[in-house]
């Protein structure tokens, strides 16, 4: 099962809260979402989980590429999985 964090305007120790929370409820596979100027927060809310649970999650597979949001304008985004060991 995969839980998906899109990094928004919240502030980062809530997505941090968040993932701490999932992992502990069972949650083996989370994927950190940043779209647009949200990528490099998506970058160090990865390096805040690191930091916290340390050895006890591993990245297992970084997605970086762009879309086309509702206005047809391309955004890049990030996609950063991390799993529970």
């Amino acid at each position: 099962m995969t839980y998906t964090v899109v990094v928004g305007n919240r502030p980062l120790r809530q997505y941090l809260l968040d993932i701490v929370v999932n992992f502990n409820r069972g949650i083996e596979v989370v994927e950190i979402v940043g779209k647009g100027k949200n990528i490099s927060r998506a970058v160090t809310l990865y390096n805040m989980v690191l930091n916290r649970l340390g050895d006890s999650v591993v990245l297992d597979h970084v997605e970086i590429g762009s879309e086309l949001d509702r206005r047809m304008k391309r955004v890049s985004y990030i996609k950063i999985r991390i799993r529970k060991v």
